[in-house]
């Protein structure tokens, strides 16, 4: 059996809402409905980088979707950063970056925030933390271990330097041997 080492983990649940009067600008509103979406980037977590789906042509959209970070204890100097994205076929169009920063939430508080972005859009977003100890996790951070020290070993063996193979016959040539023939 394995011992792990136990540390809580804080998670952050963030829920991106809604949009209201998602714009572009006026005269690019009159070519083109946005189809926006919200990306979500913090920098400490380990699944860094999220994003909400589009909604095809609509100023308001409702998202709705809820998406965790791991984090460590202390949010301090971590900052959550919202991008308004506009999909298009060729290429999508950024529209607007925010930053908050986390460390105005406190553990176990449930908070709901609105940013302002370019002209009149607004994004509504919830955010909560809650400090857990699970075993799972702790049990799933020791296997990652185990596994990448494992590849780690396996590379080594793998990738000697002192046993080379030959193109042609495939047969084992010693270092030695090899550093004669150079």
């Amino acid at each position: 059996m394995y011992q792990a080492e136990v540390t809580p983990c804080l998670f952050l649940t963030v829920t991106v809402l809604r949009g209201r009067n998602i714009s572009k600008g006026y005269l690019k509103d009159l070519v083109d409905t946005p189809d926006p979406y919200v990306k979500i980037y913090i920098k400490k977590a380990p699944n860094a980088h999220r994003q909400t789906r589009y909604i095809n042509n609509d100023k308001n959209p409702e998202w709705n979707e809820t998406f965790t970070f791991l984090l460590p204890n202390d949010l301090s100097g971590i900052t959550a950063e919202f991008t308004l994205m506009d999909s298009n076929y060729t290429s999508d169009e950024n529209m607007d970056s925010c930053k908050f920063e986390l460390s105005e939430l406190s553990i176990g508080e449930t908070i709901t925030k609105t940013f302002d972005f370019v002209e009149t859009s607004q994004v509504d977003v919830e955010f909560q933390t809650e400090l857990r100890c699970e075993s799972d996790l702790r049990l799933e951070k020791h296997s990652a271990i185990k596994k990448m020290t494992f590849v780690k070993q396996e590379s080594r063996r793998f990738f000697n330097p002192s046993v080379n193979y030959c193109k042609n016959t495939k047969k084992k040539l010693d270092h030695t041997l090899l550093m004669r023939l150079q």
